[in-house]
């Protein structure tokens, strides 16, 4: 699923774009970031270059500690080479998926030695748990104003932009479905459309608002248990607005100390709002830890939904596929080649080639050959 994210990089972008000021554009730093360390003006003849997409493979695979191994070998053993900020800015970046505190400062140290990198408004942006910020013409603002002092603007957050990928990734799979047959009348979105979720915060009240930006900052402070706490409480309210509830629930997957799953899975199988029960799946799906965990919970979620219930069962394909673990692999077939139901079938089978990898293609080929 990775892989199709730096695909739709460009889509992602004309659905999520916010013009601020100058007409600066926010968006997801992890996307651009790809966009940029993965096509035109790779320099394949810097002797770092080698390691430093090995390492850059392990940030996509999401393997911190390999990451990390890769991009000290860039800054021990190639002290030359241009590749060097590049490696620190995502040695940070892996860093503070391990461990907030010493990728916070892992940050401050990549801009303290590299002022005039292109990844000082990133780091900017993770160190605040923002977005990178970018310029019309793809150059990136200089964020520094002056000795050790910086400054951003507020836009879109990531998880917001991270929805609009869902969004886009799920609207490309319905095209997909649908160009080789007979045209049926269209059905609601699977899951995250901006308006059900109005993702606009400046069409919220200020009230809201100021829960959503106190939400944000309590998920990105200390992860004690009061505020964990606080966060869960508020997920399970159905007295709150639904986007005060989305965002709670989304900030849960920050409490890597606590065992967030349970409430996960319960708000997944049966509060009573659509949008809320699938960002509990895809949350469920981006949990840290055991992602084999993750993928039980969420098949056994798939299995429980009744037929009526076919957005959920979708989503939660989705979710599987995207958690890309050999059990995911394993499930996908299983659907595929099994499941009543043709559409999931058909997602399922679209899913394996997303993935990608040796298991998903050998299961294909298996398909194919009717075992």
């Amino acid at each position: 699923m990775k892989r199709y994210r730096i695909v739709l990089a460009a889509l992602v972008l004309a659905l999520v774009h916010v013009q601020v000021n100058a007409q600066a554009v926010y968006t997801p730093r992890p996307l651009l970031a790809d966009a940029m360390t993965t096509g035109e003006g790779e320099n394949e003849k810097d002797p770092a270059y080698k390691t430093y997409k090995e390492g850059y493979a392990f940030i996509l695979a999401d393997k911190w500690n390999e990451a990390l191994k890769k991009f000290a070998e860039v800054s021990t053993k190639f002290q030359k080479s241009e590749y060097l900020d590049d490696a620190a800015y995502w040695s940070a970046y892996a860093q503070k998926r391990l461990n907030r505190g010493k990728g916070l400062a892992a940050y401050e140290k990549f801009i303290s030695d590299f002022p005039d990198s292109r990844y000082v408004d990133d780091a900017v942006a993770d160190i605040n748990d923002n977005v990178l910020i970018v310029a019309p013409d793809g150059k990136n603002l200089k964020v520094k104003t002056g000795s050790g002092s910086y400054t951003y603007s507020i836009g879109t957050t990531m998880r917001e932009s991270e929805r609009a990928m869902r969004e886009a990734e799920l609207a490309m799979r319905d095209v997909y479905r649908r160009v080789g047959r007979t045209p049926r009348p269209p059905r609601a979105s699977v899951a995250w459309s901006a308006g059900s979720l109005r993702l606009k915060t400046k069409d919220l009240d200020p009230q809201t608002r100021i829960k959503l930006d106190a939400i944000r900052a309590l998920g990105g402070s200390e992860n004690d248990k009061e505020a964990f706490t606080t966060l869960k409480d508020i997920a399970l309210d159905k007295s709150q607005a639904e986007i005060v509830r989305i965002t709670a629930l989304e900030s849960l997957s920050d409490f890597g100390k606590f065992d967030v799953l349970p409430v996960l899975v319960d708000v997944a199988r049966s509060d009573a709002s659509d949008d809320v029960q699938m960002t509990a799946l895809y949350t469920i799906a981006n949990l840290r830890g055991d992602k084999n965990k993750s993928t039980d919970a969420l098949i056994t979620l798939f299995n429980g939904y009744p037929k009526q219930k076919e957005k959920q069962m979708q989503t939660a394909l989705y979710a599987i596929a995207d958690v890309g673990s050999d059990k995911s692999v394993d499930f996908l077939v299983r659907v595929a080649t099994t499941n009543e139901n043709y559409d999931l079938r058909s997602d399922a089978v679209y899913y394996l080639g997303s993935i990608g990898n040796d298991k998903s293609r050998a299961a294909l080929m298996q398909i194919l050959k009717g075992k």
